[in-house]
């Protein structure tokens, strides 16, 4: 009697023992399942992010760009109507140019600043921000297979074996 007593009981800790194992496993699928979805959205929210951020960066470098050109333009415009307004002239005497207002026929003999061709200050590119701090999408990581450039929070989703942090 003790011996089958002993392997009632052996079998009774063998079968709960299968159970607990089945039940050990499911919760392990699907706490994976779990991982594995949070992580596609994780990957799925940086790619957007990453996309929204080439599209504001392109949407602000054309408008700095306009701004630039528009720029020029109206310089070239106010040269253009300084050009009908003054009237450059040699003076033979004193060997140097100077300068008539055709409206009110007074001289001068320095140039007007909007004659200079050098006072247009290129400084519209400092307008552009430029990225700094820690930025989510500012690519700081070059990958050597495909040669792109990748932001910080992408470069350790998808490269964490390379990730120097």
């Amino acid at each position: 009697m003790p011996e089958a007593y002993l392997l009632a009981q052996k079998e009774v800790l063998d079968v709960l023992g299968q159970e607990e194992r089945r039940r050990v496993h499911l919760e392990m699928d699907a706490e994976e399942t779990r991982l594995d979805e949070k992580y596609e959205n994780a990957q799925r929210q940086m790619i957007a992010s990453c996309k929204r951020q080439v599209i504001m960066d392109k949407s602000r470098a054309v408008k700095v760009l306009v701004k630039a050109y528009r720029a020029r333009k109206a310089h070239s415009r106010l040269r253009e109507e300084c050009r009908n307004i003054y009237e450059k002239l040699f003076d033979e005497t004193l060997h140097a140019y100077y300068y008539r207002n055709l409206r009110s026929g007074a001289t001068n003999r320095e140039k007007a600043k909007i004659w200079c061709q050098n006072t247009i200050l290129y400084t519209w590119w400092k307008t552009y921000p430029t990225p700094s701090g820690p930025c989510i999408n500012f690519a700081t990581n070059r990958n050597n297979d495909d040669g792109r450039l990748y932001c910080d929070k992408w470069w350790e989703l998808n490269f964490p074996c390379n990730s120097s942090k």
